[in-house]
């Protein structure tokens, strides 16, 4: 298929190319459950696996298909450096708070790690490392900055001036012992785990509305109504706010991939971002299904603020055909994540007024680990609530070294 075909078809996401794999109904009928999750993707998936593991009766409802909007449409990188955060976190905050967020985003590496090998999940998993990269001066400054930061938090990095993939760049910040794989093959998997463990997954059931105190009744876009002492929010934007206006608190924004078969004698070592926060450059290479893919993303903007998605998807061509000599555009997407006012993400209780409802959102496009760590956070608050008001919950967690994240959640709130 030549570039201008792929350009004119339909957006397709390299990881959806093939659907999820799992057969799934439409909600038909009133629901009760113990927790009831609504979306599923990363967030959601994955905070069922924990609360099933706790012997919680679950429901997760999605208002599509599970896993088919950002975690279906992301680049997929598992890594704690995102962009400048720990220069931003420290200079705002302070290096404690930063120490939390690192921990927090190894804490969810980790439990993926777990998770795959407890499972033997075939999902392109592979070990790699990330870098953050400067074209200036400036920026090389910037990175310099970042550097300290990692150094009062003890994370160990190097700046390095090769250019293996002939970015561009004239310095990086590279950091070992991150990874990466195919986000659908790992959620697929999941869904058909919680399926046989008794979890009600249903499709095309959109939450609209949450009512009552105590025992929450949800009613969903198509008439039926699902009772839970519980609820998670995993919807991206919050369909419910319980009076905490996220709508003053949330941006939007939408960025864009493009993914190009490959040599498969191609060096695909690392996973690569530059420093513009605004529009920056993402690079990484993924194997999957026998075949070798570079995947170049970026040029994201506000929600709104462009009239031209093509521009966008022909400047990452651009790149991806200068750069990284590629030739031939397989697949392009876009994905919408959304950023909180302090780049850090709101993941907990979602308002005083509702104590049992949980939210998670403004991850700022760093999903994979956000998402994964607040599974973590809101599975082991429910918990400690349970535990509280004399509820019964499976003591056998998966992660247990979260004592001093889940007991300051100031950083998340």
């Amino acid at each position: 298929m030549s570039n201008k075909s792929v350009l004119e078809n339909p957006m397709l996401s390299l990881w959806l190319k093939d659907g999820i794999g799992v057969e799934l109904r439409q909600l038909t009928e009133n629901e009760e459950a113990d927790v009831l999750i609504a979306g599923a993707g990363i967030s959601g998936i994955t905070a069922a696996y924990l609360l099933k593991k706790q012997g919680l009766d679950i429901v997760l409802i999605d208002k599509g298909c599970p896993i088919s909007l950002a975690s279906g449409n992301t680049t997929a990188k598992f890594t704690f450096q995102h962009s400048l955060i720990y220069h931003h976190i420290i200079d705002t905050y302070g290096t404690d708070q930063a120490v939390l967020y690192y921990k927090a985003q190894n804490e969810a590496m980790q439990l993926v790690r777990s998770i795959i090998k407890e499972h033997d999940i075939d999902c392109d998993f592979k070990e790699t490392y990330a870098c953050i990269y400067a074209k200036d001066q400036k920026e090389i400054e910037a990175l310099k900055d970042e550097q300290r930061a990692y150094e009062k938090i003890n994370v160990h990095s190097s700046l390095i001036y090769e250019d293996p993939h002939n970015l561009g760049y004239t310095a990086a910040l590279k950091v070992e012992g991150q990874f990466e794989l195919n986000p659908v093959k790992y959620l697929s998997f999941m869904l058909k785990y919680l399926m046989e463990k008794n979890v009600r997954i249903y499709k095309d059931t959109m939450a609209m509305d949450i009512k009552g105190r105590g025992t929450y009744t949800v009613d969903t876009e198509n008439g039926y109504h699902i009772q839970s002492k519980r609820i998670v929010v995993a919807t991206g934007y919050p369909f419910f706010e319980g009076k905490a206006m996220y709508f003053a608190r949330l941006e939007a924004l939408r960025s864009y991939l493009t993914a190009y078969k490959i040599d498969n004698s191609s060096d695909d070592a690392g996973m690569f971002i530059s420093i513009d926060e605004d529009s920056p450059y993402s690079v990484r290479f993924s194997d999957t299904d026998e075949a070798r893919y570079l995947l170049v993303g970026g040029q994201g903007h506000k929600v709104g603020q462009k009239k031209s998605e093509m521009e966008d998807y022909k400047r990452l061509m651009d790149f991806a055909f200068k750069h990284l000599r590629a030739q031939n555009l397989a697949y392009r997407w876009s994905a919408q994540d959304y950023r909180s006012v302090d780049k850090i993400p709101y993941i907990g209780q979602i308002s005083p007024e509702y104590p049992d409802v949980y939210v998670a959102t403004g991850y700022n496009k760093w999903g994979m680990t956000n998402g994964s760590f607040a599974a973590i956070l809101i599975s082991s608050m429910i918990k400690e609530r349970m535990t509280n008001t004399g509820g019964v919950a499976n003591q056998d967690m998966i992660m247990k070294d979260i004592e001093n994240i889940k007991h300051d959640k100031s950083i998340y709130q």
